[in-house]
């Protein structure tokens, strides 16, 4: 079995704010241990249910995707990670996977009583809708990878990114590491614990894998991305293929969710310039 991992870290336990999950945070180098252990509790776990392949990708932004401690990642496992990445969070699936976990992902911009949650990125995105369906990482994530054929079997986190999941990909197995309190704290389990929870539910996830199908979406695929100002959909609605529909939303068509997910990432990124002007004025 060929497995794919994308690792997150605001869904990681005992991960709870912004010094934790920014490069120059006080707790990020914790948080970096941390999310490396959860990750080897799955690895170590699915090679032993019969994993002869596991790429894990390094899917948080900070220093930037730079955050797994790859001298204490098991070796039997390939680390994607650094930017730019075509695929992003996904980078490095293929046709040729066999499953795939989400693992320390959160809950989508604007849900109570999660922590931290955002789409894709906080500063830019409020809102990210596919095919009329409001959508966080976890969502447009199942997506380009259901456009592979490669099924999303686990996903761990916090438990309203859990939910998520479970509306979405029936017979997905969870793991719940956190529940949040407000958007900066959060009851967490040991690291012990929240690896033995990982581990086990590893083990659920491989058993019944057969009974967990990729999430395809037909095309063609509508995104509509509501951005935090106008001055982001200013900037926006340059790219060819994207149209303004009102003031702070902006709206393209693919053939494909790959396709989709690549414009969605160019939005964000020229949408990200507007941020840089913010800080001059702020300055002023």
């Amino acid at each position: 079995m060929k497995l794919f991992i994308s690792v997150d870290m605001e869904g990681i336990g005992g991960v709870i704010n912004y010094e934790h999950t920014c490069e120059k945070g006080m707790e990020h180098e914790h948080a970096r241990r941390l999310m490396t252990g959860e990750v080897n509790a799955a690895i170590e776990t699915a090679l032993e249910m019969g994993a002869t392949e596991v790429v894990v990708s390094d899917s948080h932004y900070a220093i930037p995707n730079q955050n797994i401690i790859i001298e204490e990642l098991n070796p039997a496992a390939y680390l994607i990670n650094g930017t730019p990445r075509p695929l992003s969070q996904l980078q490095g699936v293929d046709e040729s996977f066999d499953a795939a976990f989400l693992m320390g992902y959160h809950a989508r911009e604007g849900t109570r009583y999660a922590i931290m949650p955002h789409s894709y990125h906080g500063k830019v995105v409020r809102e990210l809708n596919v095919n009329g369906v409001v959508v966080g990482e976890t969502g447009i994530n199942t997506y380009v990878l259901g456009d592979y054929g490669v099924p999303v079997i686990l996903v761990s986190g916090d438990a309203e990114a859990v939910k998520e999941a479970e509306q979405l990909v029936p017979n997905v197995e969870t793991a719940v590491v956190k529940w949040p309190i407000g958007a900066y704290s959060a009851k967490s389990l040991h690291p012990t614990k929240a690896r033995e929870i990982i581990r086990e539910a590893v083990k659920m996830a491989i058993t019944k894998k057969d009974q967990i199908k990729p999430v395809k979406l037909k095309g063609p695929v509508t995104v509509e991305v509501k951005l935090k100002s106008t001055g982001m959909a200013d900037v926006a609605e340059l790219i060819p293929t994207v149209e303004r529909i009102d003031g702070v939303t902006v709206r393209f068509v693919s053939d494909n969710m790959v396709r989709a997910y690549r414009t969605f990432q160019a939005v964000v990124l020229i949408s990200s310039e507007d941020l840089q002007k913010d800080e001059v004025f702020q300055r002023q």
